[in-house]
């Protein structure tokens, strides 16, 4: 299996309720204290965020794993460090994640933390895309001696495949957005869960 460079890995949140605490909940507050005085820049983010945060929030309320899918991650009896990562304005992140924490956090094994995309460059250089860019989200599951045992990411294979087809009709960007909103709304759960079954599948086979 391949070995993991962990030092590469300079930051990370020891959970992804941390990691809502501080890239959320702390920095929507902090930013709307002093919202008259920030930029049209920190505006768009603060918008960006503040409606990512909402998603996230009911996703995790209404999400309950199926017991397919439970069965299927507490088929993994080997503790693994499992790295998410991220950053707070992703939108693939918003809509997948909530998803993917929810099953992860059935089988105690999962030590699950967050990992920021800008804060830890030489441990996101380790997982480019194949045209050499930094997507997300990305969830790397990574044993005692440091080998990968679980890599997914950016998106489910389902994700991709709509993105290629909708890519192909070359509607302008708020068009394909509108779209693959569309998409996931009706089709990501699934996605995500038939993913992370054959994630497991091939991680118990390691």
């Amino acid at each position: 299996m391949k070995k993991v460079d962990l030092s590469t890995v300079v930051q990370t949140y020891p959970s992804y309720e941390a990691y809502l605490d501080a890239e959320f909940r702390a920095k929507i507050a902090d930013m709307k204290s002093s919202e008259s005085e920030l930029n049209e820049e920190k505006k768009t983010l603060l918008n960006t965020i503040t409606g990512n945060y909402k998603v996230i929030q009911h996703l995790l309320e209404s999400y309950t794993p199926s017991a397919e899918m439970v069965s299927a991650a507490q088929a993994i009896k080997t503790p693994l460090d499992v790295f998410i990562i991220t950053e707070n304005w992703c939108g693939s992140s918003t809509f997948n994640l909530p998803y993917i924490v929810k099953i992860l956090t059935t089988n105690p094994k999962f030590n699950v933390k967050v990992a920021l995309r800008d804060s830890n460059p030489d441990f996101m250089n380790l997982y480019l895309s194949p045209t050499g860019g930094k997507s997300l989200p990305k969830v790397i599951g990574i044993n005692a001696i440091a080998e990968e045992v679980i890599n997914w990411g950016s998106g489910s294979k389902s994700e991709a495949a709509k993105r290629k087809e909708l890519l192909a009709q070359g509607d302008k960007r708020p068009v394909f957005l509108q779209k693959l909103m569309a998409w996931f709304n009706v089709n990501n759960l699934k996605a995500i869960e038939d993913d992370f079954k054959e994630v497991f599948a091939v991680a118990n086979e390691k």
